[in-house]
């Protein structure tokens, strides 16, 4: 196989191996047939000797490089940031938790610069990576060489016993599309032999759990005829239920889009009545959950309403999942209630603008008789005082309920009509 020797590397010195590979007649002449071969039957440190010389241990290149491992570029650093949120509750990359980077050559069985340009260029990678363990299964799998997966199969969320492929049922037919198996511990599995040739290990599905802090296998579309796609992923209930023994289709991944040139729908069956894909009989329509974070549940973390908020003196409980309001009916109703508001308006501006004359009924000089003959008495300087108060508190709301009509004038434009800067419905989505 060869001798071992040292070797310095950024200044620190490595055990390393050194390999004398023969030329072969039908080698081709940059030997990437022979280390494809190498490659496959998971011999992935003698592969890094073919192709440059000599590889460093595995425990050493895993373990010891520290902060000698070279730094992210700025723009591959950025797309691994994962987006917290901000105090307005919009995603936001200043969270220091959510910067963590990765190595990118984290896994590669050999960091010699001719071995990283042969890999440009979607060249020649040979990464430490696990193996998908179909033994005794009647699986067909299509394996790439990075770490991708496409496996025809039956039912199967973790071992070979798991799901209903498992259990030996029929109609389980399944479609597993995965990258990055064993996700961020692609090697977790993997032995070095003696020699510091990297044995792959074996790796079965692993679809992590929404609930938990496990993230599972890196992306994956998983396609099943019979599945508890809801138990598989750890989703919870929503208002739609766990789906059991369904057919299904679960796509997970740290980020997934969805795109179209012309629309999209979302769409659930016309029912009741209304068949599945086994001919059972659905007796209800089922709707559309949007749940942010996995929970339809409070947890008693949520912010308080404000102490001087009535709803919040009594017990009633708020549901944590509700419904999205109709558009137009949303409209109309508001429209009907901005209506009444500016009929209260007009009602209290026309009291004020009766009430001077209900002044000066009271102000004028009234004429009387007594014992004595006719009398006219005045009001007093008491009552010219308290008047002329009210008449400056008047004029000041009289003002404020002309800016009042001003201001429901400008919100029923900006809110309440289609071409309003902030219409409160959206102009291309809608939902039942």
């Amino acid at each position: 196989m060869g001798k071992r020797k040292t070797i310095r590397v950024r200044g620190k010195d490595y055990v390393a191996m050194e390999i004398r590979q023969e030329p072969s007649p039908t080698a081709a002449p940059d030997g990437y047939d022979l280390i494809e071969d190498l490659y496959d039957q998971g011999k992935y440190a003698e592969a890094a000797i073919v192709s440059q010389g000599w590889s460093e241990e595995f425990a050493e290149a895993e373990g010891q490089f520290g902060a000698d491992r070279p730094e992210m570029s700025a723009a591959s650093a950025g797309a691994t940031k994962d987006p917290g949120l901000n105090e307005e509750g919009i995603a936001s990359t200043d969270d220091p938790d959510s910067k963590k980077t990765l190595d990118p050559f984290d896994g590669i069985r050999s960091r010699d610069p001719k071995v990283l340009e042969k890999a440009q260029h979607n060249g020649p990678l040979y990464e430490i990576q696990p193996i998908y363990n179909n033994k005794l299964t009647t699986e067909k799998v299509i394996r790439g060489r990075n770490n991708t997966y496409i496996i025809l199969g039956r039912d199967r969320p973790n071992t070979r016993s798991s799901g209903y492929g498992g259990k030996g049922h029929t109609r389980s037919g399944a479609i597993d599309i995965v990258v990055g198996l064993q996700g961020w511990a692609p090697g977790e599995s993997s032995t070095v032999d003696a020699w510091g040739n990297i044995i792959a290990g074996f790796a079965d599905k692993n679809f992590g759990s929404m609930d938990k802090d496990m993230p599972g296998d890196a992306a994956r579309i998983y396609i099943s005829q019979r599945a508890d796609i809801d138990k598989y992923f750890d989703i919870c209930d929503g208002s739609v239920g766990q789906s059991v023994a369904d057919s299904a289709i679960g796509m997970k991944a740290d980020s997934v889009r969805i795109m179209a040139r012309k629309g999209i729908k979302l769409v659930t069956g016309k029912n009741p009545p209304g068949r599945n894909s086994i001919d059972g009989k659905l007796k209800i329509t089922y709707g559309i959950d949007l749940i942010a974070g996995n929970r339809d549940l409070k947890t008693g973390l949520e912010q308080k309403l404000s102490a001087f908020n009535p709803l919040g003196e009594d017990d009633r409980e708020i549901e944590y999942l509700q419904p999205i309001p109709k558009g137009n009916n949303l409209v109309e109703y508001l429209q009907k209630l901005h209506e009444n508001v500016q009929l209260l308006n007009g009602i209290a501006a026309g009291t004020l603008t009766i009430m001077p004359n209900l002044v000066n009924a009271v102000m004028t000089p009234k004429a009387g008789v007594n014992a004595g003959g006719p009398l006219t008495t005045f009001p007093g300087i008491t009552d010219y005082m308290n008047v002329a108060s009210y008449l400056i508190m008047l004029n000041k709301q009289s003002g404020d309920l002309s800016m009042q009509r001003l201001l429901m004038m400008a919100y029923e434009v900006d809110y309440l009509k289609y071409m309003g800067a902030l219409f409160i419905n959206s102009r291309h989505n809608r939902t039942n």
